[in-house]
């Protein structure tokens, strides 16, 4: 079995995988899987961060609740895919899909039930709660294919299974095409999914409609890569990750007084 050389809470990468981080290459469920895993802690951190300052009572500085926003890995995505509805709660059970103000799943075109990337391509399926920058009574979900494509079969019927733990109802569920870039080879799916997965967590952040996301283009995903590549490699490396945190501290870069300032500082496009 090969060494991992990333493990990042849920994430472990080998060698072979961050080698999918180079041009050309198509990225596995393990590296969208890692990518959502320094997403979903970045969220929590920079709400950590930001409410650190807000007072000065105990209560105050206390730890964010769970993050609002739900990154889900490939591999529980296609595992709910693959469960029928009412197996579901006991899947995504401890999950606050009930109050989340959006939600991610990463969808591979498979047929198969074994492996969550025997497929050839992905896209995307995002869930917005209903505020003030979403439509809808409680909540919409959003399709978003680098080809082009209309939601299939498997992301409709995965929305209308997810709807009841999300919305609270088992009523109609519409699934919108949300117009996207498209990528410029045969390979970039998933690069194109973790991008717009950013960005678009970014507005719902931000409180922006997602239709103004300015999601990236063909041309920008080479340099995306070696983004990426810092953001799991550099920072999430197996001996940091297991680094007592004043250790950490003591070894990251003089320009960055904390490890949540590097983490909050690490490069984007």
């Amino acid at each position: 079995m090969a060494k991992p050389v990333v493990s990042y809470y849920d994430a472990i990468l080998t060698e072979a995988d961050l080698s999918l981080l180079a041009p050309g290459q198509w990225l596995n469920d393990a590296v969208i899987g890692c990518a959502m895993e320094v997403f979903a802690h970045r969220e929590t951190l920079q709400r950590a961060v930001g409410r650190s300052g807000e007072g000065d009572s105990e209560q105050e500085k206390q730890p964010p609740p769970p993050s609002p926003q739900l990154f889900l890995s490939p591999a529980i995505v296609h595992m709910a895919r693959s469960l029928p509805a009412d197996a579901l709660p006991s899947v995504l059970g401890e999950l606050p899909l009930d109050t989340c103000a959006a939600a991610y799943f990463p969808l591979n075109d498979t047929s198969e039930t074994e492996t969550a990337n025997a497929g050839s391509h992905w896209t995307l399926l995002v869930f917005l709660r209903c505020t003030h920058s979403t439509k809808g009574s409680n909540g919409r979900f959003l399709y978003l294919d680098s080809l082009g494509g209309r939601a299939p079969v498997y992301a409709r019927r995965l929305a209308s299974a997810l709807a009841p733990l999300l919305r609270g109802d088992g009523g109609d569920v519409r699934v919108e095409e949300l117009e996207c870039p498209r990528q410029g080879n045969a390979v970039d799916c998933g690069v194109h999914v973790v991008a717009n997965v950013e960005r678009i967590a970014e507005c719902v952040a931000g409180g922006v409609e997602v239709e103004k996301a300015e999601l990236m283009q063909a041309g920008e995903m080479k340099r995306y890569r070696d983004q990426l590549n810092v953001s799991i490699f550099f920072f999430h490396s197996s001996c940091c990750a297991s680094m007592e945190p004043s250790r950490l501290n003591s070894s990251i870069p003089d320009q960055f007084s904390t490890t949540q300032e590097l983490f909050l500082n690490l490069p984007r496009c």
